[in-house]
């Protein structure tokens, strides 16, 4: 049910280090599903962060915890328990499918889920998309404009004022 966090107390001391805690919370934005006590003791688990298509609260305290945590918003209205859930199976997470053993990324703009058999091909990928990048970076840094290094042709324009 939606706005239940029983299965995720159930699924905390299961938890390894090294870890990601992916929650389906149905996109529930009314209730928090964690908040700072979850954290935390996902914390003390050695859980590398959180994602979940739910909301939080404690939003300070969890800043300020040391873990990333991904969440599709905020509330200070508290969850309730007694639904249970599923704990270790494949879900569906903000429309992604995650499945035990995926890889979950993140950063300050968004996270991404690879598809644990497409991890050996996705990172030679990922790092020739890095290494295009810094040269893109290095060009632009050196005075090339991004025009120039996407072949878009600059109009010229007529000073139209004098």
């Amino acid at each position: 049910m939606a706005g239940d966090n029983s299965a995720v107390h159930a699924a905390l001391p299961l938890l390894r280090p090294g870890e990601i805690l992916v929650i389906a919370a149905r996109g529930a934005g009314d209730v928090a599903i964690i908040g700072e006590i979850v954290a935390e003791c996902a914390k003390k688990q050695g859980v590398a962060g959180i994602v979940m298509d739910g909301a939080v609260r404690d939003v300070a305290s969890l800043r300020t915890l040391g873990i990333p945590v991904y969440a599709a918003g905020a509330t200070p209205r508290g969850p309730h328990k007694g639904f249970g859930g599923e704990i270790d199976g494949t879900i569906a997470c903000g429309g992604v499918v995650v499945a035990p053993g995926d890889l979950v990324l993140g950063d300050d703009d968004g996270v991404t889920v690879v598809p644990r058999a497409w991890c050996d091909a996705v990172l030679p990928k990922a790092e020739a998309q890095v290494a295009k990048e810094a040269e893109i970076i290095a060009k632009v840094r050196s005075g090339v404009t991004t025009a120039e290094i996407q072949g878009i042709a600059v109009p010229e324009v007529s000073d139209v004022a004098g």
